[in-house]
Order: structure tokens, then C-alpha cells, then sequence
């Protein structure tokens, strides 16, 4: 066994554990074996790519992946990118271990050291050929399911055995039609969920709940159209509806239950003193005309007065009445509130309320003392509901270990219901992967969970698929023209389901993407509907960062005092949502808008504002683009001394995140510095570098803030041919983008081309918006008038 020694740290190799002085820190399980590998070979550089295959057991990790891990290790050890007391980079080759350490137990030689995950739940690592292989099945599978809307699910007979649907045309359950008094409001919810439990036992895909009410609404109580049946058939899988009607009548309740859409309607009744138990009579009368799976024993047969209680408290939860949901639920006996339905209910109106803490004390005592011997479902509903509450602290991997015990639980079963929470969960953990810069791993996770999902025809988590999935393309992999397709079909599949929350995620993404591509005038022709879903949306945080976008957007489209009323407004609530990144957002909005006009001082201090937000799930592009106002506004001001303060920081922050965004945006600012200086040779070769990664990133709006900052300085050497050239990169753009438009004028009023300066100058008027252009570019260049 060897132990090894340095500073206050000790680490334990063969035990996998990392104490500083008597606390063992936690390590993920990458960060942990980096670590190892560089200690181990600590008497020399260790080259990235042998870091990579030691760690990952292959060779297709990005070195932005292995940065980010590098950084991790670093943090963990209480090093910096900019200290590197353990962990120095070597550039252009890798890293090595350099602070002194001590060998305090032998027992094998450095050439014997092999790295092994011993976490069973942890992914081992596999050749390249192998994962290469596997990914381009896993896309061509998922291309053919895409394409011909079938599902093979041959696919996964390789894995335990998952849940396996009985039909798969989905019934879309509406909520009860009611004939009795107000006090039994809560039947109209609460019977249609249910029913659709009901269904989903019996081996039936349902769509939604959630989904099921967006749509009544949007009908206004009527039962559909046909012409509304066919366009639910053909675009969102929903195969037929069942109606309910419930009717209360000296003393008894009569539910009839109604199937629509079918080439034969079938009718089944149920009655009794009890809603619940009548509706529960009805479905039995119902399943058997239509062969579903025989009832299984739940609360509702062996508790029905209990039962019925908890689908009052349902119901108040589907309607966003939280409150008495959570009346009703104080109201039980210390021992109904013990049973696991209840205190699992508990838990879901806790996360729901954002009641996170009292969340995870339920959870995990419900995971602790519950009987989940014969109910893995349930299981494996509170280890993924546990995983959520990790996920909102930003403890993604921790969520990540969550999700996966939930799918190993989940997927021994059988029943439509299990493979349905599969598909989700894997959808979950794939967002915790992307998180953890796991790209790999989160495709993989997509690509199951679209499986299984159009297995269930699920169709409101697959629209949240196609937004992630779009997600992890245009942010995390920079490939944004990629993620249209996928938004799109979002977007469209969340609109047929009245799902406004995931519709207007998608347009958001969408918005999103346009200004990155400098498409400002698409991102604006958003705004007309997302101010529609927004008026809609029950979520306030989501509502908000909305607005904040619709900001952003206007903000380059020239319509500065509309955006500045909106950020204004909206920073006066962003603290009351705990979300840093709508504030580091508005601030960094805010100092963009001073910065273009003028107003230097008031620019620093919003773009100080933003930076010194927590990071953590916050927009690193936005991060550092206010990095960069703060810097210029502060050597406008004449405070050179505080700028390079900043930019010191700047650059510690981009090498210690080891991606290529922030070490963009570090050389833009270092290669201004040194021109400033009048250091031409160190300002050209922080441009050099900063061209290189603009190129690597591809990123259109990233390009144009790189080209306009080299093409000033060029200019302003007298380097005309290369500055023509930079400039002639981004002129695709100078239709559509102010800034674009704006740097070709400056280019050929420097020239003294009259004739180009005059057709520059009437695409930036058009583009300019509220904006001023600089008095100099109206003035006719010197040249052949």
C-alpha cells in the first residue's frame, strides 16, 4: 500500500481516499485518479494525451475535458491556475506534479501503478475503437428512430431487463367533468390523475398529467374536435382520449368513463359512497373491455379512505395550490404520515415549494426506513427525486450517482410505468454528465432515453430531450447549427401539448442561438411569441431570464432604452430567485449598454457587479464578456493599474477552467493590453493566439469580438492588407449584425474607399437602431472624392 504526503494532504492510493489532516474530502472519481497519475510520476512532465489514456482509458477526450478535470484536481488540493503550487502547467505539452511530497508507505514501484474506478456505479473506461463504435450505432440507431418513428427494442437486450410497454399508442386522460358542489372541486384533478395511474399500472402509455390539463384549458372544457384528434394523433402519438364524467347524487357518486378516438367507443361505469372507489369500479369495468393488465394491490384497495385523501392532495398540486395540499397532508396521523406514499408526496411539495433542505431530510429518511423490498419503482422515484435536489445545489456529481442507482433499480422491471421513469432518469443523469463536461457520457444518456421515451410515447419529455439535446450541442460542444433541428421539434412538440414552459425554453434557445450567429433580426422575430409564453409561464425564475433574453436581444438590435427598462425591472427581483445567473446576466446586459455609450464608470461598475456573482451555473460567455468591459472601461478612465489587476484575473480564471472560451476572451484583453503598452511583438502574439482559438471555437458572435479588437489595432498600424483580410472574414455578417457593419466602415473610411465607405455607411445606418455612430465615419474619407 502507498501512502503519499504533501503539505496538510495525505492521499492513500490503493484506498482511493484524500484526507486533509483529519477530513476525508470527497473526490470524483477522475479528479482523484489525475491526481495519482501525476503523483505517481511526479519526477517528470506528464503529457496530455498519456494523462488522458491513464484516466479515461481512451483517446478521444478533448483537452477541454481534461483542463476541466486538471482544475478540479487543483481546487481540490487547494491549488489555482494561477498559484500552481501542485499541479504546473507545461504549456504546449501537458502538466507535472510539483509540490514536494513524501512516500510514507511502499509497496509498488511507479511502472506497477494501475488506475481502476472501484465505484461499480462509476463508468470504466473502454477503448477508443470500442466507444467510437458504440457511438456511431447509438447515432444511427437514434437517426432511424428519428426518421421512420419506429422504436427497436432489440436495441437494449444487451442491458437488464427494462420496462416493457404493452401498446404504444398513448391515451391522453382529461380531467373529470364534474356535477357536484364546489367543496368537491378537487375531483376534477384529482379522479383524472387517478385514472391515468390507473393506466400506466395496467401496461398503458399516458401522456402527462400536466400536459393532459394544458390542453382542456386551451379547449376550454369541451371534449376535442376530430379535427383536434387527428393533429394529437399524427403529431403528438396520442392514439385516444378518455372522458370522465362524474356525478353526484343522493349520496353515492356515478363515474362514467368514455373512450374518444377509437374506431369503437367503449363505455364503463363504477358507483359508491366514495369518488375514488367509483372511479376506481368504473376503470376495473373499463380494463377488462379493453384487456389491460390486471389490477395490482396498491393504497387504493388496501386504504381507499387514505387514498382518496392523497388524490385530494394531488389534485391541489397539479393546480399549484400548494398550501392546502400541504394543509390536507398536516392533517393525517403521525402514522399515515409515516407511510411512504404520504411522506413521498411531502417530499415532491417540499421540491416543488423550493423547500430543498426539508426536501432531502424527507428523502432520505423515506430512502432509509421505507419498505421498497417489492416497490423498486418507488425506489427509485425518491433516488431520482434525491438526485434533483443534488442537482439544484449544483452538486452534479452527486445527482450523477443518484440517477444511476435509480436506473439499476429501475430497470429490472417489466411494466410500462418503470420504462417510462427509465427514460426520464436517464434524460436527468445526461444533464448532470453535461454538467460535469462528460460530453460523452451524456450522449449516451440522450440516445437511451430517446429510445425508451418514444418506446412510452412520452412526447413532453421528448420535447425536453430535443431542448437539452440542443443544448449540449450549441453550448457545450459549440455546434449551435446543429441544435436547430432539435429546437424546432421541440418547440413544436411542447406547442401541440399546450406545454408552455418547454416551448419557451426552446424558443429561448433558439433566440439564444440566432445572436450567437449573429442573426439578429431571427432572434427578434421570437419576441412576439415568447412575450405570449411568458405571460403564461407559472415559473417566475423562467419568466424572468425571458425578459432578460428578450433584453439581449434588443440590446443588438439597437432598441437600447426598451432593454435598459426591461433589466431595470428585472434586476429589482432577480436576488428573490437565488438564480445567479439572471443577475450576473442583467449586470453584464447593463455594462455592455453603458460601455457603447459612453458611460464608462457606470459600465465598470455593472460589469463588477456580474463578476462577482458565483459562477456556478452561470453563462461563462457572459462571464467573461464582462471581464473584458470592465478591463476597456477601466483603461478609459485612466486606471491602467486596476485594469491589469483585472486582467491578472481574467487570465488565472481562464487557465483554471482550461477551456477555450475564457482563454478567447484572457488574449483579447492581453493582446489590448500590451498594444496599449506599445508592446507590438507580445500584443501580435496574444493576437495570434486569440485567432486560433476564435477559430476552434467557430462561434460567429466570439469571432467578431476577436476580429473587431484586432482589426482596430491593425488599422491603427498602418496594416492595411491584414486588417482587409480579418475584417473580409466576418463580412457574411455585416447584413445583419450592427457590429459587423460598423467594422467594415471603420476599415473603409481608413482606406479612403469612397465608394465601399458610402455602401458600409448605409447598411450600418440601417442596422444602427438607437445607436450613434462615431461623428469621424460620417465624414468622407480622405481619398479620391
Amino acid at each position: 500500500m502507498t501512502i503519499y504526503s504533501f503539505g496538510e494532504f495525505r492521499l492513500d492510493a490503493a484506498r482511493r481516499e484524500l484526507w486533509r489532516g483529519e477530513e476525508l474530502l470527497p473526490a470524483q472519481l477522475k479528479v482523484f485518479d489525475t491526481l495519482v497519475w501525476l503523483i505517481e510520476h511526479r519526477k517528470r512532465a506528464v503529457g496530455r494525451d498519456e494523462l488522458i489514456a491513464a484516466v479515461w482509458g481512451k483517446v478521444d477526450v478533448t483537452d477541454n475535458v481534461l483542463a476541466q478535470i486538471v482544475g478540479r484536481a487543483r481546487h481540490l488540493v487547494g491549488d489555482s491556475g494561477e498559484e500552481q503550487r501542485c499541479i504546473r502547467t507545461i504549456p504546449r505539452f501537458g502538466y507535472q506534479w510539483v509540490a514536494s511530497t513524501q512516500v510514507l508507505q511502499e509497496g509498488i514501484s511507479e511502472n506497477d501503478v494501475s488506475i481502476v474506478p472501484s465505484d461499480p456505479t462509476e463508468p470504466k473506461p473502454v477503448s477508443a475503437s470500442i466507444r467510437a463504435r458504440f457511438r456511431r450505432a447509438t447515432a444511427l440507431f437514434t437517426t432511424a428512430v428519428l426518421l421512420a418513428g419506429t422504436v427497436a427494442l432489440v436495441v437494449l437486450e444487451g442491458r437488464a431487463p427494462h420496462a416493457t410497454p404493452t401498446r404504444t399508442e398513448a391515451a391522453l386522460v382529461l380531467p373529470v367533468e364534474l356535477e357536484a358542489d364546489e367543496d368537491f372541486s378537487w375531483v376534477r384533478l384529482g379522479a383524472m390523475q387517478f385514472l391515468s395511474q390507473r393506466l400506466r399500472s395496467a401496461g398503458q402509455p399516458v401522456v402527462p398529467d400536466a400536459t393532459a390539463i394544458s390542453l382542456s384549458e386551451s379547449w376550454h372544457g369541451r371534449p376535442p374536435d376530430d379535427q383536434t384528434l387527428d393533429k394529437l394523433a399524427s403529431d403528438g402519438g396520442v392514439g385516444w382520449l378518455l372522458r370522465s364524467q362524474a356525478v353526484f347524487s343522493g349520496g353515492r357518486w356515478r363515474v362514467v368513463l368514455t373512450t374518444l378516438g377509437r374506431d369503437q367507443s367503449v363505455h364503463a361505469s363504477g358507483e359508491s359512497e366514495d369518488v375514488i372507489q367509483a372511479t376506481r369500479f368504473a376503470f376495473q369495468a373499463l380494463a377488462a373491455k379493453l384487456e389491460l393488465l390486471p389490477e395490482q394491490d396498491d393504497l387504493a384497495i388496501r386504504q381507499p379512505e387514505l387514498a382518496g385523501m392523497l388524490q385530494r392532495v394531488k389534485a391541489f398540486v397539479l393546480a399549484n395550490r400548494l398550501e392546502e395540499a400541504q394543509t390536507l397532508l398536516n392533517g393525517l396521523s403521525p402514522e399515515q404520515q409515516a407511510l411512504p406514499d404520504v411522506a413521498f408526496q411531502r417530499a415532491q411539495i417540499d421540491l416543488t415549494a423550493g423547500r430543498v433542505d426539508a426536501a432531502v431530510e424527507t428523502l432520505e429518511a423515506l430512502l432509509k426506513n421505507g419498505p421498497f423490498a417489492h416497490d423498486e419503482v418507488m425506489r427509485a422515484e425518491v433516488l431520482s427525486a434525491l438526485g434533483d435536489t443534488r442537482y439544484r445545489k449544483f452538486d452534479f456529481p452527486g445527482a450523477w450517482r443518484l440517477y444511476t442507482e435509480a436506473i439499476a433499480v429501475v430497470q429490472r422491471r417489466t411494466d410500462y410505468a418503470a420504462a417510462n421513469l427509465l427514460g426520464r432518469i436517464h434524460l436527468y443523469r445526461a444533464g448532470s454528465a453535461s454538467q460535469m463536461g462528460r460530453l460523452d457520457e451524456a450522449q449516451d444518456d440522450f440516445a437511451q432515453a430517446r429510445v425508451i421515451l418514444e418506446a412510452t410515447a412520452d412526447r413532453v419529455h421528448l420535447a425536453k430531450l430535443d431542448n437539452a439535446t440542443a443544448m449540449l450541442l450549441a453550448f457545450s460542444m459549440n455546434r449551435p447549427e446543429a441544435a436547430l433541428p432539435y429546437l424546432t421539434d421541440a418547440a413544436d412538440r411542447s406547442a401541440t401539448f399546450s406545454d408552455t414552459a418547454g416551448e419557451l425554453r426552446a424558443r429561448l434557445t433558439q433566440m439564444s442561438i440566432y445572436l450567437l450567429s449573429l442573426d439578429v433580426e431571427r432572434a427578434l422575430a421570437q419576441d412576439m411569441r415568447v412575450r405570449e409564453l411568458v405571460v403564461r409561464t407559472a415559473f417566475p425564475a423562467l419568466r424572468q431570464f425571458a425578459e432578460l433574453m428578450r433584453a439581449r436581444a434588443l440590446i443588438d438590435y439597437g432598441r437600447t432604452t426598451e432593454a435598459r427598462a426591461i433589466i431595470k425591472r428585472e434586476l429589482e427581483h432577480a436576488p428573490s430567485y437565488g438564480d445567479p445567473g439572471l443577475m450576473l446576466l442583467a449586470h453584464a446586459l447593463n455594462a455592455r449598454i453603458g460601455f457603447g455609450e459612453g458611460q464608462y464608470a457606470f459600465a465598470e461598475n455593472e460589469a463588477e457587479a456580474a463578476m462577482g456573482i458565483e459562477l456556478a451555473g452561470s453563462d461563462e460567455r457572459e462571464y467573461a464578456r464582462a471581464a473584458l468591459v470592465a478591463i476597456r472601461a477601466r483603461r478609459r478612465a485612466g486606471d491602467d493599474h486596476a485594469a491589469a489587476r483585472q486582467l491578472s484575473a481574467l487570465h488565472a480564471w481562464a487557465e483554471d477552467t482550461g477551456r477555450d472560451l475564457p482563454r478567447l476572451y484572457a488574449a483579447i484583453a492581453a493582446a489590448e493590453a500590451a498594444a496599449g503598452a506599445g508592446d507590438e511583438g507580445e500584443a501580435d502574439r496574444n493576437y495570434q493566439m486569440a485567432q486560433t482559438l476564435a477559430e476552434t471555437i467557430r462561434i460567429p458572435l466570439d469571432t467578431l469580438e476577436f476580429t473587431k479588437s484586432y482589426a482596430d489595432w491593425l488599422v491603427a498600424r498602418g496594416d492595411s492588407t491584414r486588417a482587409s483580410a480579418v475584417v473580409n472574414a466576418i463580412a457574411p455578417w455585416s447584413t445583419t449584425s450592427f457590429d459587423a457593419a460598423l467594422l467594415r466602415l471603420r476599415l473603409y473610411h481608413a482606406l479612403g474607399q469612397i465608394t465601399a465607405w458610402r455602401s458600409a455607411l448605409a447598411q450600418t445606418q440601417a442596422l444602427a437602431g438607437e445607436r450613434q455612430l462615431p461623428e469621424a465615419l460620417l465624414q468622407m474619407p480622405a481619398g479620391d472624392r
